[in-house]
């Protein structure tokens, strides 16, 4: 198999960075912003959210982990454009779980200091999860990520 000449591969490459940041886009939209929701309590939100996760993740079982994710796997490391865009991806988890646990934490929930932090590496790994066909395993890690939640409150 040959290598698309060099204007290809800058059109594919450019194309990719489009469809990430759609998908960013897509997932800010659908997942992330019920953690910004005021009216959602916080603890309900974030429980919500890994609920949210494991249905998506289970309505196709093709679909494998998320494009974000491979596409970081595959090519972050060497593609400052693509590490730019999960750089971003990560960010807005991690800000949507804080604006969430803020709310929570004023409403008196116990989330230890740094939650945030555990509940986007739960939420990165469920992914990696399904990208390797594990539906089980998406299912476990969601349900497990809930009932860490739940003990906050």
């Amino acid at each position: 198999m040959t290598s698309p000449a060099p204007g290809h591969a800058r059109a594919l490459h450019e194309l990719l960075l489009e469809c990430l940041d759609r998908y960013l886009e897509l997932t800010e939209s659908t997942l992330i912003a019920p953690l910004h929701d005021p009216l959602v309590p916080g603890l309900e939100a974030c429980a919500r959210f890994f609920e949210d996760l494991s249905a998506l993740k289970s309505t196709d079982p093709g679909r494998h982990g998320c494009l974000m994710i491979n596409s970081a796997t595959q090519l972050g490391s060497g593609d400052p454009e693509v590490a730019h865009r999960f750089h971003r991806y990560r960010v807005a988890l991690n800000t949507g779980f804080c604006a969430a646990l803020t709310r929570a934490r004023t409403a008196g929930a116990s989330a230890p200091k740094g939650a945030e932090d555990l509940l986007l590496a739960v939420a990165l790994a469920i992914n990696l999860e399904a990208r390797a066909s594990n539906p089980s395993g998406v299912s476990r890690m969601s349900q497990s990520a809930g009932s860490i939640v739940a003990t906050w409150g």
